[in-house]
């Protein structure tokens, strides 16, 4: 076992459960696969890690805070554009929550109050949402998009269970996004890039 300080991601589907309810097991497989199949590729593009996948949700680890915005205003991105061209009922929501910290690593997987905190921040968030704490937000890629607005005003509500923290944890919330080439009234603009620069 060893310390690393990283910054840790969840990353799950809004109302897995009653979206599922009534589906096959082949559909509730296929929607899974293509959760997979969109989120995997990015996360190695932005140099993360896949921990685990624990039921409908990732967590997932990266190495600096900027990456795992990056990668995850791009998840987001690419899901509007998918969900634009399917039917209704093959649509799905995605919300992420980021928390960073000191963890324990120990067989490849992560544990601490860092994982804690990320995992209770995941309940604040909703679909196509992205929820950082204050040890996140220094790392905001305000140079990024043109098609994210800037994080809004923190939530000083607790998350959920209890936590050992003297103070109220701030969750910024940064929600609201488009396709990349189109404003929020879905008129034509330069597209955004997620290359580092």
């Amino acid at each position: 076992m060893k310390l690393e300080c990283l910054t840790i991601v969840f990353v799950d589907i809004k109302d897995y459960t009653s979206k599922t309810n009534d589906h096959s097991r082949q559909a509730n497989e296929s929607l899974l696969a293509r959760f997979a199949a969109l989120v995997k590729p990015l996360v190695r593009s932005f140099h993360g890690t896949v921990i685990k996948a624990i039921g409908d949700a990732y967590l997932i680890s990266f190495k600096s805070p900027t990456d795992s915005l990056l990668c995850a205003m791009a998840v987001l991105d690419q899901l509007a554009r998918r969900n634009a061209q399917l039917p209704p009922d093959l649509r799905f929501e995605l919300r992420f929550a980021i928390n960073a910290g000191e963890v324990r690593l120990d067989r490849g997987d992560v544990f601490g109050e860092a994982v804690n905190v990320a995992a209770r921040v995941e309940g604040l968030a909703a679909g196509g949402e992205i929820y950082f704490t204050e040890t996140v937000y220094p790392s905001w890629p305000r140079w990024a998009s043109t098609s994210w607005p800037r994080p809004r005003a923190p939530s000083r509500r607790r998350p959920p269970g209890r936590s050992p923290m003297r103070c109220p944890m701030a969750a910024w919330r940064c929600g609201g996004w488009t396709p990349a080439g189109t404003t929020r009234r879905g008129t034509p603009r330069a597209p955004s890039t997620w290359a580092r620069r």
